[in-house]
């Protein structure tokens, strides 16, 4: 007994360690495969699939794929071979009997079989859900400030909880199909078993089968049948990780049209920069029957600098998107040198462009690295100088770590004037055979602007340029420029060329010489003064790089330096929750839980009640009056069909999410999946009522919340759905087991009793060993998902600099850092479950020795052995079950610990607090006085120095000075984003910080730099200016109007019903920005706030939609930011703000008759 004991320990450890190695290494795979292939899609995928919606399967699926490959999948092939030998020892002993049990098995086949493909196809829809539901908190908690501005909060939270009620209902669905078959299984089981003691009364009797064989036969029967249905319960679970499977392996079989990481395609041994567009024709895959390029025609000679000029979404940007290949064309040729960019390799191809995009996309990495990523191979002298060029090294030498900070996900601590100089740089460092410029300068001041064009100009030389600009002014020395115009070339030439012809080009002078007076001759800044102040700039820059060199070059991969965002009231060492707490979460269900715990309390009483009678048996065995053996068989073979037709309906009442039985509980599961939904919409809603500061930490990144939302709750559930069902059930078997075991004999069960408490001793080890094995599997899965979230979010810039197998190595980086703990957690869990089985061996083995002295004692009858070992056996197997959920139990609770952190959060302004001053009407007076302002992360930069600032109602102010001078940032302590370090900013006289909130901001819209949309319809984007409504459609359209989109709208196939993709991808940049005024005009403000509103417009648009701004203003208090100087001269006060301090303020006379900062700023703005 010894031996096998032996052999039972080592074969259990090696079985279920090798399964949960298995299980890790091919999860890690399947993430690998996975990334792999949402990295080598082409751009129309991205178009169709929002970005949310991956990272949730990327996160949330693959975990519950490991869950059914792993460590329980070899807990299920355990129960199957038990099944299998239990099989064969019987079949040799007593062939009779077995053939009974056999009779079970084709029914248990075509239940489990049944169940798994119903459970499959369930899993798989809920999977959709919850995809679904993750990409509307990506949406959301990356668009922040526009939910907060807009109070949208509540609507978020409320389509999160729609998607998240269609998947509850899904999963309550699958409980209930897996109930009902397990209750089914298990009455069968007791029905089975009280033919299998009515057959062996007779075979007994008949003397055809020896009592002894008999005891060993059915013993195995009560094994194999119960090991079987724990396996078919086990299919559950299995069938849940088939069903995430699907959505997975979708994603990786999915084929790509342009896989940007394949070797197949010609390399050209030299570009010469030769580009032609013939013919071309194309719409986008997700908005097919809008036809964006309608024969487009033209060619670039190599080394020339071209423009594409024309109105907004016209089809400039969509120009250079199909010559980086993000899309193919229906119809025409796109060729450079005479090759069809479709025969050439993509990778290779990318390579040899350089971009920079309308908006401007920086990584969560170092400003080093940043610019880096243009070219990987660069030096740090390299570095700088491209750095000075694009005229960002002196603002990056006053950033806290100069060229080594770290930037945020959304790069929050930089200005967009900033954001783009650092593209730019990185731009310039790759040295490209072909340059693409989609609207560059568009966020610069005007001196930054004729800094960086100088430098544009200068890195233009040798190679083929192409510019997207609406500034008509910037692109007038351009060797050729396009007027694109629906689609066409509506006419090409010089600038002088095209202002002879008086056809559209002409018009476009015109309307941009009517808003600005830019073309006129004026005092410039000569060419000689750009000279000195860029050498000045290079040889600050020259000696700065000499210190540089002594710098360790931190890596993306590599970095783990942190600011000081990092440490806050969130920080401190995780100590996993008590399981106590994880259950109080679910308060609101407590007679779900209640009911469902008392249903498990009754399953486990049926084991000790079925010792009993299974004692009885083969007690009557050796009674040598065969009437009466047969008599006492088949009473209790009656009491065995009512015990089984009480276990079916027990069971399908307490039947759970299973892993290793079927003993669950229905009412914890429908409690389970109210409990999840629950705790993401409490974890959801705990994060939108955060202040926007804490956004811009670096552990608050996008992925890493929205992987918290997937991960935390569902480990959550998970834990306390089965275990909790698998608790009560072996607390009940082991209480009554005790009870039974003391009154059937007291001698030997006090020794039985004694023992068990030894099979406790590998769940304890279990649990110690896998609580920090859990806090870093759940630490690098969030660190995955914020990996994941950035790199599909920004897949166009990771796909035009090629860093693909960048952030796969990355993201992979997470999880190959794991396998020393992976192998150390499944050692941990094959030694506890070795242990286990052990343990009960060497029970089991003393059991049957001191119970045969006792029995030769006489002192204790024969019956009672049986029954109590049988007892204790059978409470045993519980404990054993139990303790297989250690290690969800721990993850639960070390998710459990990090929500319970965010929901005891105190939000420093939360936008969801009643209290605060709500006064009868809003005058519109806002005032700033001795204004300084830190923001949180970057405590070690003043932002605003003693700013003072005052606007009377309905005066317009304007703000005008270099990109990140503090005027972005003034607005966003108006709208209270954050609160100013010291001094006040007021409303009405009132200081913001004791209006309410809601109140507050419902007085004001905001249009920014950046236009944000949602992925819903047009209609809905507009009307989301005003959520405390329904808004009428005739507001939405005369809104539109006055923002000049409606036009543009009413010719889409589905009008305002058109949805604009993820963030808004189907529309051109000035068309989300016509949107977004829309979206802040339907708010009737009586505080308009414009930050660059107009930046991304065409002359055209501009001029109409300033009108409207006008007329929008009327009767409003108006503070505009702009770098367009043209549109705030008639201001009723112009600020001139720098270094976050305002250096002079008057109108546009009185500035001009100062000549000063503004004047200057004047010059420039004229001479370009």
């Amino acid at each position: 007994m010894s031996i096998l004991t032996t052999l039972n320990i080592l074969a259990a450890l090696t079985h279920i360690s090798l399964f949960s190695l298995i299980g890790d290494r091919q999860a890690r795979r399947v993430r690998r495969l996975a990334f792999h292939n949402v990295l080598r899609q082409d751009i129309a995928y991205f178009d169709k699939h929002m970005g949310g919606e991956l990272n949730t399967r990327l996160a949330e699926d693959t975990v519950r794929y490991q869950n059914g490959i792993g460590d329980k999948m070899g807990f299920t092939n355990h129960w199957i071979w038990v099944f299998f030998f239990a099989l064969i020892y019987s079949f040799i002993t007593a062939w009779q009997l077995t053939l009974v049990m056999l009779a079970m098995v084709p029914i248990a086949v075509i239940i489990s079989g049944s169940v798994n493909q119903l459970v499959k196809r369930v899993s798989k829809a809920e999977a959709e859900e919850f995809a679904i539901a993750g990409a509307v908190a990506e949406e959301a908690i990356s668009s922040i400030r526009i939910v907060a501005a807009f109070a949208g909060e509540k609507k978020e939270v409320d389509r999160y909880n729609e998607s998240l009620t269609r998947a509850r209902k899904t999963g309550v669905k699958a409980s209930l199909i897996t109930a009902i078959s397990q209750g089914i299984s298990w009455m069968l089981i007791f029905i089975f078993a009280g033919v299998l003691v009515w057959y062996a009364g007779i075979l007994v009797s008949d003397g055809e089968v020896d009592p002894g064989a008999i005891a060993q036969v059915m013993q195995c029967m009560i094994s194999g049948t119960r090991a079987l249905s724990w396996a078919v319960g086990s299919l559950e679970i299995i069938s849940d990780a088939q069903g995430a499977a699907y959505g997975i392996f979708e994603i990786i079989d999915h084929k790509t049209d342009i896989d940007p990481m394949t070797e197949e395609g010609k390399k050209l041994d030299k570009i010469e920069g030769k580009i032609t567009f013939e013919d071309v024709h194309f719409e986008y895959p997700a908005r097919r029957g809008v036809k964006v390029l309608t024969g487009l025609s033209l060619t670039v000679q190599p080394g020339q600098t071209v423009a594409l000029v024309g109105p907004s979404g016209c089809g400039k940007s969509t120009t250079i998107q199909l010559l980086q290949r993000y899309y193919n064309q229906q119809g025409g040729k796109v060729c450079v040198d005479g090759h069809d960019v479709r025969d050439l390799n993509v990778r290779w191809f990318r390579k040899q462009v350089g971009v920079v995009s309308q908006e401007p996309v920086l990584f969560a990495t170092t400003v080093e690295d940043n610019i880096r990523f243009g070219n990987e191979n660069c030096t740090q002298a390299e570095i700088i100088e491209c750095a000075t060029e694009a005229n960002a090294h002196e603002f990056i030498m006053k950033l806290p770590q100069g060229y080594q900070t770290l930037l945020n996900e959304q790069s929050t601590q930089l200005s967009r004037g900033e954001k783009q100089r650092i593209s730019l740089a990185r731009a310039l460092i790759r040295k490209p055979k072909i340059l693409l410029l989609d609207e560059c300068t568009s966020a610069l001041d005007n001196e930054s602007e004729q800094v960086v064009q100088a430098a544009l100009e200068k890195a233009s030389k040798g190679r083929t340029t192409i510019v997207i600009a609406h500034r008509l002014s910037t692109v007038r020395d351009s060797h050729c420029l396009f007027v694109v115009d629906k689609g066409v070339v509506a006419e090409y030439g010089t600038h002088q060329e095209l202002l002879a012809r008086k056809q559209l080009y002409h018009t476009l002078v015109s309307r941009q010489v009517g808003t600005s007076s830019g073309w006129k001759l004026a005092s410039k800044i000569t060419a000689k003064g750009l000279e000195a102040e860029e050498m000045e700039r290079r040889k600050h820059a020259k000696s700065f790089s000499v210190s540089m060199r002594s710098r360790s070059n931190a890596s993306f991969m590599e970095d783990e330096e942190f600011d000081l965002e990092d440490i806050d009231d969130e920080s401190g060492p995780l100590e996993p929750a008590s399981y106590s707490s994880l259950l109080a979460l679910n308060e609101d269900k407590t007679g779900y839980l209640i009911a469902g715990c008392f249903g498990g309390f009754l399953m486990g009483a049926c084991w000790p009640l079925f010792s009993v009678f299974f004692g009885k048996v083969l007690d009557a065995f050796t009674w040598e009056d065969m009437d009466a053996l047969r008599e006492r068989s088949a009473d209790i073979s009656y009491a065995l069909y009512i015990l089984g037709g009480a276990a079916g309906i027990i069971s399908i009442s307490t039947n759970n999410k299973s892993f290793l039985s079927p003993l669950q509980n229905f009412l914890l599961k429908y409690a389970g999946e109210h409990l999840s939904q629950h705790i993401r919409v409490l974890s959801f809603t705990a994060m939108l009522r955060q202040e926007i500061g804490w956004f811009d930490r670096r552990n608050n990144q996008v992925g890493s919340l929205t992987s918290r939302l997937a991960n935390d709750a569902s480990r959550i559930k998970t834990a306390t759905g089965a275990p909790l069902a698998s608790l009560t059930n072996a607390f009940s078997a082991v209480v009554l087991s005790i009870v039974v075991s003391l009154l059937s004999g007291w001698q030997f069960g006090l020794l039985m009793v004694g023992l068990m408490p030894l099979q406790t001793l590998a769940g304890f080890i279990q649990s110690y060993g896998t609580n920090k094995f859990a806090l870093s599997a759940a630490g690098s899965v969030e660190e995955s998902g914020k990996i994941a979230s950035e790199a599909v979010d920004k897949i166009r810039i990771v796909a035009s600099l090629s860093k693909e197998d960048f952030f796969l190595d990355k993201y992979m980086g997470l999880f190959d850092a794991l396998k020393k703990d992976g192998r150390k957690r499944a050692m941990m869990i094959g030694g506890s479950w070795g242990g286990f089985q052990g343990i009960s061996g060497i029970i089991y083995t003393i059991a049957l020795t001191v119970g045969f002295l006792f029995v030769a004692e006489g002192w204790i009858e024969f019956d009672a052995i049986f029954t109590i070992l049988f007892c204790v056996m059978l409470s045993s197997l519980e404990v054993g079950r139990a303790n297989a959920y250690v290690p969800e139990i721990t993850a639960g609770r070390a998710a459990a610990t990090k929500m319970f952190r965010l929901l005891e959060r105190e939000s420093k302004i939360n936008p969801n607090d009643p209290t605060g001053i709500t006064p009868d009407a809003c005058q519109g007076e806002v005032s700033m006085t001795n204004t300084n302002f830190f923001y949180p992360t970057r405590t070690d930069l003043q932002a605003l120095h003693n700013l003072n600032l005052s606007a009377a109602r309905g005066q317009s102010i304007a703000m005008v000075g270099p990109s990140g001078g503090g005027k972005t940032t003034t607005i966003q302590l108006i709208e209270r984003f954050y609160d100013a370090t010291t001094g006040s900013v007021c409303i009405d006289g009132r200081s913001v910080e004791t209006l309410n909130i809601q109140w507050l901001r419902s007085q004001m819209a905001l249009v920014t730099q950046d236009p944000i949309l949602f992925s819903f319809s047009l209609r809905e984007n507009i009307a989301y200016g005003d959520n405390k409504r329904e808004v009428p459609m005739d507001e939405i359209i005369e809104a539109a109007k006055a923002a000049n989109i409606h036009d543009f709208i009413s010719k889409l196939p589905l009008g305002y019903d058109t949805t604009v993709g993820s963030k808004g991808s189907q529309l051109s940049g000035g068309q989300k920005q016509r949107v977004s005024i829309a979206r802040a005009l339907i708010r009737n403000p009586k505080i308009l706030l414009l930050d660059d509103a107009t930046s991304a417009l065409d002359t055209q648009s501009e001029a109409v939609v300033e009108k409207a701004l006008d007329n929008a203003r009327s009767g409003r208090t108006c503070i505009v930011v702009s770098h367009r100087l043209s549109s705030i001269v008639n201001a009723d006060l112009i600020l001139y703000v720098d270094g976050g301090k305002i250096i002079e303020k008057g109108t546009h006379a009185q500035l001009m008759a100062k000549e000063a900062n503004y004047y200057k700023l004047q010059k420039a703005n004229l001479g370009k």
